[in-house]
């Protein structure tokens, strides 16, 4: 179960900055739980510095700041419950997936239902991180396949005896 868990926040993170990992693929995935919990500790102490300066000074201009920050914090806040609620979602949900890799694709079916194909020539990099496989494409709007790192050793020797092997990037 935890490690389902580590699996979804990295997903998460990789969704929230496929921006970012496009342009430098070595970028290593994190926990997204982990790095809006530092995003709250930082704001929370600049409130209660700016709260304290307010306090003694009775300064006016010190309330924009306040407000500011008290803004991104309730933010933060709710964005750090709506992503440990999805995590459930996730966790409740999560069903079968299988995938394919041919010559030309590689292919996801997710519970029987949803079935997703990608091109080799539309992906930019296939990623290996800690606990994900993330099939990036070269589109910004186009999609990302993310598989567990349990199929590491499996994908590799597919892409090998495909000459995909080339689009990996090892981040772990």
């Amino acid at each position: 179960m935890q490690h389902k868990k580590e699996y979804f926040n990295e997903l998460l993170y990789i969704q929230n900055n496929l921006y970012k990992i496009r342009k430098n693929p070595y970028h290593k995935a994190q926990n997204i739980t982990w790095q809006i919990e530092i995003y709250l500790y930082y704001l929370l102490e600049f409130l209660i510095i700016i709260g304290i300066l307010f306090r003694l000074y009775h300064n006016v201009y010190l309330i924009y700041p306040l407000g500011i920050l008290l803004t991104l914090f309730i933010f933060f806040l709710i964005y750090y419950g709506k992503v440990r609620d999805l995590i459930k979602v996730y966790l409740k949900e999560l069903g079968e997936y299988s995938y394919e890799i041919n010559k030309e694709k590689i292919n996801l079916t997710v519970n029987d239902q949803y079935q997703i194909s990608v091109l080799w020539q539309d992906l930019n990099y296939i990623i290996f991180n800690k606990t994900t496989i993330s099939f990036i494409t070269k589109k910004i709007s186009g999609i990302i396949i993310i598989l567990d790192i349990k199929e590491k050793n499996k994908i590799l020797k597919e892409l090998q005896k495909y000459g995909q092997d080339n689009l990996v990037v090892d981040n772990y």
